[in-house]
């Protein structure tokens, strides 16, 4: 029997990245999917509930696994956001409510993204998550690094997570019972559980449209490192986050490949493009997964990810 795996995201850079992860998935924005054709072995939902109010996120995130069901899935994988932003404790409540035979195993950790945690709290690169750039999210700030806190007394099993050993030893936990628990984390804890190489050669993005839809001063560094470094050349260059601005750029030009920097520009220059499915073709660096929806490469990543060099590791790896 075919083992397949259902995930959901709360937004569309999330949903991507799990999917990389997870290797050769399908994405898609719609909650009430159906298949003419074959039925994959990795389904990535994007649920876009980043931003609603909690009881509208839970009841988002219920319907949208009842409807799921169908699917058969082994293992139920929910991602969560690495900073501890969003609708958390509300969407696994939800998870737990259409599946409260299987308990519930959360890591919340990425240490290859700096995210570890130690004692139930989350830090990142050493601060604690409610004491850096995070807690200044105009949307979701974060005002504790506490994980127990956060969880507001779900039964769940919370794991500590300081190398990527630790992630390991809890996959293995995981796929090794039958029915598996249900999943929650960040990709990192999926990087572990998939099973599901990517068969093809990364894409190769001779010209692409940069946008910055993020205002986390990661994203604003990586754009200045590539101005200064002549990243940005005429074949690589910056393009307004307006998604009409855009879709008008790649229908007037050739360029192959979109790179955007947050899950929410991303999204809405997805829906002006048509909303078509993704398939994932894994990650060019951790974070930063490429996928093809028709015939665009995407290449997306959440905005606080990566140091400053990464417009630079990205063209050296895809041109």
């Amino acid at each position: 029997m075919r083992k397949r795996i259902l995930a959901l995201a709360d937004d569309l850079t999330g949903a991507l990245e799990v999917g990389a992860k997870f290797g050769n998935a399908v994405v898609t924005v719609r909650r009430n999917f159906s298949f003419d054709g074959e039925v994959p072995d990795v389904l990535v939902i994007d649920t876009e509930t980043r931003h609603l109010g909690p009881d509208e996120a839970a009841s988002v995130v219920r319907e949208t696994l009842l409807h799921a069901r169908a699917f058969g899935p082994w293992l139920i994988y929910k991602k969560t956001d690495s900073t501890l932003r969003g609708n958390i404790a509300a969407e696994l409540r939800a998870l737990r409510s259409v599946f409260p035979e299987r308990p519930l195993v959360y890591a919340p950790a990425y240490p290859e993204l700096g995210r570890t945690v130690r004692g139930g709290h989350l830090f990142v690169h050493g601060v604690p998550v409610h004491l850096t750039a995070f807690a200044n999210d105009p949307l979701n700030p974060v005002r504790s690094s506490s994980v127990l806190e956060l969880l507001e007394g779900i039964a769940a099993t919370v794991l500590d997570g300081e190398s990527a050993s630790d992630l390991e030893a809890a996959a293995r936990e995981i796929v090794g019972r039958y029915p598996p628990p249900l999943a929650a984390g960040p990709a990192a804890l999926a990087g572990y559980l998939g099973q599901w190489p990517v068969s093809e050669a990364p894409p190769v993005a001779a010209r692409a449209l940069i946008v910055n839809g993020s205002l986390h001063p990661a994203s604003a560094s990586q754009i200045e490192f590539g101005r200064v470094n002549g990243i940005l050349d005429g074949a690589w260059i910056t393009c307004d986050r307006d998604p009409f601005t855009v879709r008008r750029a790649l229908s007037e030009s050739r360029y192959n490949a979109l790179i955007v920097f947050g899950g929410d520009t991303a999204f809405e220059i997805h829906k002006a493009l048509g909303a078509r499915d993704f398939r994932t073709c894994g990650e060019v660096v951790p974070g930063v997964p490429v996928s093809r929806s028709g015939d665009l490469i995407w290449i997306t990543k959440a905005g606080g990810f990566g140091g400053p060099e990464l417009l630079r590791e990205l063209r050296n790896k895809l041109t």
